[in-house]
């Protein structure tokens, strides 16, 4: 399983995106879990 929290954060970062991007096609192509968890909300 890969957690990645406040992942809003390290997406606004160039390259991050899509290092994000192959850690998540990592995990799946193992049967693995991903979860992004953000807490940012807009009111």
């Amino acid at each position: 399983m890969i957690l990645i929290e406040e992942a809003w954060k390290a997406i606004a970062k160039e390259g991050m995106a899509e290092y994000i991007k192959y850690l998540f096609k990592t995990v799946r192509k193992f049967f693995g879990e991903d979860i992004v968890v953000t807490r940012k909300l807009k009111i």
